[in-house]
């Protein structure tokens, strides 16, 4: 699966204008980053990436700083964990065994990112595998 398939421009127009997205290998995964169109650098606009990792699941999302919580969304059911930081918010969604797609948004603060990050997960969630 490419990350970068998983959100439109209209639907990331939502949070902000965004660049055209970037698509790397990073950290053992496949990742998607978009970056928002600032009018200067004290803009403090959402940073949206989605790392696709075929090797760990949920059970397996690091720490980043406030504790890893543990749930389902509430349309599918599918299994998430959350984390966050003072920089941003990580939530990864299960798509399969042994396996998830991270949401993480930063630039924001944590509770703008986690709300942004949550509305994203929303969003990609029918486009994703259940597994």
């Amino acid at each position: 699966m490419d990350p970068c398939s998983l959100l439109t421009d209209e639907e990331l127009s939502e949070f902000a204008d965004y660049k055209q997205p970037e698509s790397r290998f990073s950290a053992g995964a496949r990742n998607c980053r978009w970056r928002p169109i600032r009018e200067n650098a004290q803009q403090r606009l959402p940073l949206v990436n989605l790392d696709a990792r075929d090797n760990i699941g949920v059970e397996g999302m690091n720490d980043i700083g406030s504790g890893v919580r543990k749930g389902q969304l509430g349309g599918s059911g599918r299994a998430v964990a959350q984390t966050s930081n003072e920089e941003g918010c990580v939530i990864g969604m299960a798509v399969g065994e042994g396996a998830r797609v991270d949401v993480v948004v930063s630039a924001v603060g944590p509770d703008k990112a986690c709300d942004i990050a949550s509305r994203i997960a929303e969003i990609i969630d029918p486009k994703l595998p259940m597994g």
